[in-house]
């Protein structure tokens, strides 16, 4: 059984969710048969976002250094907890020798075998290089982008609500969106949209990345 490193602090609660998906996925039936998984919630990654668009610092080294921290620490595969880390992914992997799940691409494959309509949901950042965009079109999936006011409610969501601990007062906006898309799956392409979607008083259908990788992270520390 490989131990699983997550690289998390892009939001701390993120990382924590995808630790618990790890832990819902496990077929355990007692505490032996669980998945060794270590968590390093470095809060010095600078925002991802605000780099890519061009007003912060660049969080590619301290990604590095959080993956050769958990690598140094014994993990045997990484994930990192934030989908518009990606964008650094390949850096980031040239950095350790042991793999690290690239979450994007498990969501499309994952989109390509459901099938079904599609809408993006997720950071400017994410928006401004086509991270998901590009690895849909690969599968030869279709991919609905919302309009730039939505995208910007959705920075809202995220930043004003998740990451403040305030989901509540967003969520009346949220419904109201989802009202409007009724037959379009989203695709919460950002690590706080999970927890964002979880507080919602009825059951959305979604394409979750961070439920995703973790099924597939479970799949592979238990070869």
């Amino acid at each position: 059984m490989k131990t699983i490193g997550i690289i998390g602090g892009m939001g701390p609660e993120a990382a924590m969710d995808l630790a618990k998906k790890i832990l819902n996925h496990t077929p355990a039936k007692r505490d032996q048969e669980h998945i060794p998984v270590l968590i390093y919630n470095n809060t010095a990654i600078p925002d991802r976002t605000e780099y890519l668009l061009g007003g912060g610092e660049d969080p590619t080294e301290e990604l590095i250094h959080t993956a050769k921290v958990l690598e140094g620490a014994g993990a045997e595969l990484l994930l990192l907890s934030c989908n518009t880390a990606h964008a650094f992914y390949e850096k980031v992997q040239a950095g350790v020798r042991v793999p690290i799940l690239n979450m994007i691409d498990w969501t499309a494959k994952r989109a390509k075998e459901t099938g079904g309509q599609y809408m993006l949901l997720a950071t400017q950042g994410s928006y401004k290089i086509g991270l998901y965009e590009r690895a849909f079109q690969r599968e030869g999936v279709s991919l609905v982008l919302p309009e730039e006011k939505i995208r910007q409610r959705l920075m809202h969501w995220i930043y004003d609500g998740v990451k403040a601990g305030k989901v509540a007062d967003v969520l009346p906006e949220v419904e109201k969106f989802l009202d409007k898309i009724k037959g379009v799956v989203p695709v919460l392409a950002c690590t706080e949209l999970p927890l964002l979607f979880d507080a919602l008083p009825c059951s959305v259908s979604v394409l979750d990345p961070t439920d995703i990788v973790a099924e597939i992270a479970v799949k592979k520390a238990m070869v």
